[in-house]
């Protein structure tokens, strides 16, 4: 249970401010090139943080606590939903360029857990093994997705002249 609105969280847990600020943004654009859907992205950063906060337990790495929430969120959605993953063309994407904003859309194009490992790996600039963690699968998984995911692109790309 969450502190009464006159009690600050932040007597409770000195962080939780902190992470909200300085994780918020970065996860809800993770989220988005994941999903493909800023409202969504929104809503499961949203979730995340909610769920950290209620847990009641300040996690010693907040971020890795954050991402796996925020990936299993995005699961859970897109299995309840089957979110429809494409951007629209005057939507960008936040604090991406117009050519990076046509390579995601080639991203969103992707299965789910293929768009999660690359956007992990080449957005949040993660480790094989630190994907393989917040994603809950084997290193050789995380690879597999990658290595399919760029296969993908290069093929759809390459066909649509973009490549």
């Amino acid at each position: 249970m969450g502190p009464k609105e006159s009690e600050s969280y932040e007597s409770e847990s000195p962080g939780w401010e902190f992470w909200y600020r300085q994780y918020w943004a970065g996860l809800v654009k993770s989220a988005w090139l994941m999903c493909g859907s800023r409202e969504v992205a929104e809503d499961v950063v949203h979730d995340a943080f909610v769920r950290l906060y209620r847990s009641g337990v300040a996690p010693d790495k907040p971020l890795a606590y954050l991402r796996r929430t925020v990936v299993n969120l995005l699961v859970d959605s897109s299995r309840r939903s089957r979110l429809a993953h494409a951007a629209s063309a005057e939507e960008s994407i936040m604090g991406l360029e117009v050519d990076e904003m046509e390579t995601w859309r080639y991203v969103n194009k992707l299965p789910l857990r293929q768009r999660q490992a690359l956007v992990l790996r080449y957005l949040d600039d993660m480790t094989v093994e630190g994907i393989a963690e917040v994603m809950y699968c084997s290193v050789a998984a995380v690879k597999s997705l990658i290595h399919r995911g760029l296969e993908s692109l290069r093929e759809e790309m390459g066909a649509s002249g973009q490549y």
